[in-house]
């Protein structure tokens, strides 16, 4: 059964992308692409509860009857924005991991950034990426780590 997760990330392009690499072991319920809509979004979702609006159709399985097991955001997010996130979203039944990549890695990604018109660029950062993430959920769902907590990926 897939592990259903919240992914977060600036560009749709690579959102889908990632998205289809993270299947069949990993299922994408919502892809969000700012902080501003993940602090409005992921707290109904948690709840088990359609956000409104829904402006992604496309990405995304949309079956919010499913908990996320994790929240994992792309390096176009900032460790501060992903902590501020996680603060807007906290109350007691939130049980979630959150995933995010390391500062460095982010910053160097930053400074040179994937090329996004390229359709090779875009599956390769993808697939690398999609890997990390499963690995990093199948750690922390397999080990019983606490969730809740920050991981890098």
């Amino acid at each position: 059964m897939a592990i259903p997760i919240i992914l977060c990330g600036v560009s749709e392009v690579m959102g889908t992308a990632v998205t289809q690499r993270l299947r069949p072991e990993v299922e994408v319920l919502q892809f969000i692409n700012s902080a501003s809509r993940a602090k409005a979004e992921i707290p109904a979702i948690l709840a088990g509860k359609a956000p409104s609006p829904n402006p992604d159709e496309n990405i995304g399985s949309h079956d919010f009857s499913k908990r996320p097991a994790a929240v994992a955001f792309g390096r176009g997010f900032e460790l501060q924005d992903v902590k501020d996130i996680r603060a807007a979203c906290q109350s007691p039944e939130i049980n979630v991991a959150w995933l995010c990549s390391s500062a460095v890695d982010i910053a160097n990604t930053k400074a040179s950034p994937p090329n996004l018109s390229d359709p090779k660029t875009v599956d390769g950062y993808a697939a690398s990426i999609a890997a990390l993430v499963k690995d990093t959920v199948n750690k922390v769902m397999t080990e019983g780590k606490g969730t809740n907590e920050i991981y890098n990926y």
